[in-house]
């Protein structure tokens, strides 16, 4: 997905392009190629989300790198000392800035069950949206924007999923 040029609409031919220079590059291999499913990849870019990301590229922010200092109670239940820290790495997949400010996106390639796709989603969004609501909060802190949007989506399924803002989930629960 960072490797699609967004100035243009993407195609089949263009995703399938781009997985194939991946592949001569040596950066995929030719079993994780054959695995990718280009519809769903150009599906995102049929989502509410994926559209603004066409109509405004230069907002368009991939693969970047943040450290984020948290209060370690922030993170940890029942963690004692009141002024410790923790210091968070990451790399967020996406994020577009727009006037009412920033929306942020996950690409995730969990398998979704097709026979209980509403509790396989749930499960995922569940198991994810304490990452998604770290990356909100390093973004807001780089950007001074507030967060407008924050989703996964599910490249397994091509399908864009709302993650709930809520405080930092605590790891040990």
């Amino acid at each position: 997905m960072q490797q699609l040029d967004v100035t243009v609409t993407p195609t089949l031919d263009r995703v399938q392009g781009v997985i194939d220079q991946l592949v001569a590059d040596q950066v995929l291999t030719a079993e994780v190629a054959q695995r990718i499913q280009p519809e769903l990849i150009l599906r995102f870019f049929s989502s509410s989300v994926g559209q603004q990301v066409l109509a405004a590229p230069d907002q368009l922010h991939r693969e970047v790198p943040f450290s984020l200092l948290m209060p370690a109670r922030s993170l940890f239940q029942d963690f004692q000392e009141t002024d410790s820290q923790v210091l968070v790495h990451g790399i967020i997949d996406g994020y577009l800035t727009t006037p009412a400010g920033v929306i942020l996106f996950d690409y995730k390639t969990d398998h979704v069950n097709a026979q209980n796709q509403a509790a396989s989603i749930e499960k995922i969004v569940e198991r994810y949206g304490g990452q998604v609501n770290l990356y909100a909060a390093a973004l807001k802190q780089m950007t001074g924007q507030p967060i407008v949007g924050q989703y996964l989506y599910l490249l397994a399924i091509g399908e864009l999923v709302a993650v709930p803002e809520q405080q930092v989930r605590r790891l040990s629960e």
